[in-house]
């Protein structure tokens, strides 16, 4: 006979296979309780352990997220935070090891994710690199809500963008 929180068990009652919920009655009321099987142990609980997520395709079951996802939800790829060594790309929830063009790699861990992130580069870099938004590989021209456009300028010693060139360049 399996344990309570067990559908099915092999070997020992412990040792289960797929999990169910428990429904108990106390002082009339009845509650229910959902347990979920481990993606790796064959053990049932009420949450699924870090790295792992509630898979609504399977009843019962917690799944692995992707590799590079400390936490998921939903499917293996909605990552809510990495593991080392990846940024936490919000727009589509995906763990990087190098972030996209108009963002850059953020070596401040984010207190939110507790995961280090994809910032956006400066308004005035169109694709920044490094640890900072404003060191820039190319500018960006700026539209404001009035139509009127500010064209930014590479900085070649600082690797930032001005609305004016340095001294002795010329706008090209």
């Amino acid at each position: 006979m399996c344990s309570a929180e067990c559908a099915s068990c092999i070997g020992s009652q412990s040792n289960c296979s797929s999990c169910t919920n428990v429904t108990t009655v106390v002082a009339g009321t009845s509650k229910t309780t959902i347990y979920y099987k481990d993606a790796v142990l064959n053990t049932c609980a009420t949450s699924c352990r870090s790295q792992q997520f509630i898979d609504s395709t399977v009843p019962n079951t917690c799944s692995k997220c992707d590799k590079s996802c400390n936490s998921c939800t939903s499917s293996s790829s909605n990552c809510q935070s990495c593991v080392s060594g990846y940024y936490l790309y919000s727009a589509d929830s995906q763990c990087l090891t190098s972030c996209p063009t108009s963002f850059y790699n953020n070596p401040v861990l984010d207190t939110l994710t507790s995961s280090y992130i994809c910032s956006p580069c400066a308004s005035e870099c169109k694709v920044c690199y490094g640890s900072t938004a404003s060191k820039c590989n190319s500018c960006s021209n700026i539209t404001n809500t009035q139509g009127t456009v500010s064209i930014f300028f590479k900085q070649p010693t600082t690797d930032t963008c001005a609305s004016t060139c340095p001294t002795g360049y010329l706008a090209t």
